[in-house]
């Protein structure tokens, strides 16, 4: 009779461990809101493992109408985003739950759903650091564009129009480099080069390395002069809003990034095909049966997935420096 309460009792314990754990875990993913960054990014659903998506090139401007209309074709670049799986997840050792010894528990879990909802963020970050030269996280991709340049190129073009460049350079930043930057972005033109695209930079993009850097250059009211020699206004005080990666350090912590988010093209396309869920194996559901964790290492196992990718998408919204 002792043991079969005991069964009853630790079935009992699993199955809250295992209701509590999913409970927990989403209500920590609800907690955490969106990461400020996944403003570069526009999110689209999925419905298979690979995705196609068309560069859908320039619309035609608004001019008098003789003879046919004139219509926007959609380009021969074509971008292909295959959707990846992946996961994380937590071991609990089967005397945890016998000796009701959980405290830490819920603290463990909130951890991992923290590392899951971050995730999405770190994925495109990792990709916009590798869009100098496709080699700082080469898992992540080969750094291209949808034209065949790297997404920070000097060298953009299509359908036979003049290159347009969103590479800075190593420029590091000062009044003058954001100077050029927005410079840069206003000087996006359509692919023939005729008109101009109407942007303009509204957020700056760093790592800690220059967040202060760009606080006080976004927040100052008086600075040097250009030959500083004499206090001037700063005409650029918040003018953008700043965004902070900590996935932009080591070698890249002075890279930074400008861009333009208020068109509803973003730089990045955030690829959806399953949204973040949860699972566990825990043995002896319903009182029968047991798991392979549990019966070789006395573990029960607790853990979450989702499938998604990330890819870069709009280079012309954004510039970049590698300094």
């Amino acid at each position: 009779m002792a043991g079969n309460m005991f069964q009853i009792s630790n079935q009992i314990n699993l199955e809250a461990a295992r209701v509590g754990f999913h409970a927990a875990f989403m209500q920590q993913l609800e907690a955490m809101g969106d990461d400020p960054i996944n403003a570069l990014y526009a999110e689209v659903p999925s419905t298979g493992s690979l995705e196609e998506w068309d560069w859908l090139g320039d619309l035609p401007g608004f001019e008098e109408w003789k003879g046919d209309r004139k219509l926007g074709d959609v380009s021969a670049f074509k971008m292909q985003i295959a959707n990846r799986d992946w996961s994380n997840g937590l071991r609990v050792h089967q005397n945890n739950f016998k000796d009701d010894r959980l405290g830490l528990f819920p603290i463990r879990v909130q951890g991992l759903a923290q590392k899951a909802k971050r995730h999405r963020s770190d994925l495109m970050v990792r990709m916009m650091l590798n869009g100098f030269a496709g080699n700082v996280f080469p898992d992540t991709g080969n750094g291209l564009a949808y034209d065949g340049a790297f997404l920070f190129s000097a060298s953009h073009a299509s359908d036979g129009g003049p290159p347009q460049s969103n590479y800075l350079g190593a420029l590091p930043l000062t009044f003058a480099s954001l100077e050029a930057a927005e410079t840069r972005l206003k000087s996006m033109n359509t692919a023939d080069g005729k008109d101009p695209l109407e942007l303009g930079g509204t957020h700056l993009i760093v790592g800690p390395a220059l967040e202060f850097v760009a606080k006080r250059l976004m927040g100052a009211e008086i600075v040097a002069n250009a030959a500083g020699t004499a206090a001037d206004t700063n005409i650029h005080r918040n003018q953008y809003e700043v965004i902070v990666s900590r996935r932009i350090k080591g070698a890249q912590a002075n890279h930074w990034f400008l861009s333009d988010l208020s068109q509803p093209i973003k730089p990045f396309i955030f690829q959806l095909r399953e949204e973040i869920s949860t699972s566990a194996i825990i043995g002896n559901q319903g009182g029968d049966g047991d798991s392979v964790p549990r019966f070789q290492r006395g573990e029960y196992w607790f853990g979450a997935e989702a499938r998604y990718n990330v890819g870069a998408f709009a280079w012309q919204t954004i510039v970049g420096s590698n300094a």
